[in-house]
């Protein structure tokens, strides 16, 4: 955190209750990323073989919160 842009960090410190400043542009960059990342994650663990159990219908259910 201490070489990274501040807003970097900004999304994870704020769900602790530090509220960090930034850019609004960079900031919504690393919020962009941040969704694109999740998506990638929970698409990737979907369409390959699982057992449909509680894990996977959380990822499914983070998954259809981001495209909705």
């Amino acid at each position: 955190m201490l070489y990274a842009p501040p807003e970097r960090e900004a999304r994870a410190l704020g769900h602790v209750g530090i509220e960090r400043r930034g850019r609004p542009e960079v900031m919504r960059f690393y919020e962009l990323r941040w969704i694109l990342g999740e998506v990638a994650e929970y698409v990737a663990a979907l369409t390959l073989p699982h057992t449909g159990d509680a894990e996977d219908r959380r990822k499914r259910h983070e998954l259809d919160n981001y495209l909705q």
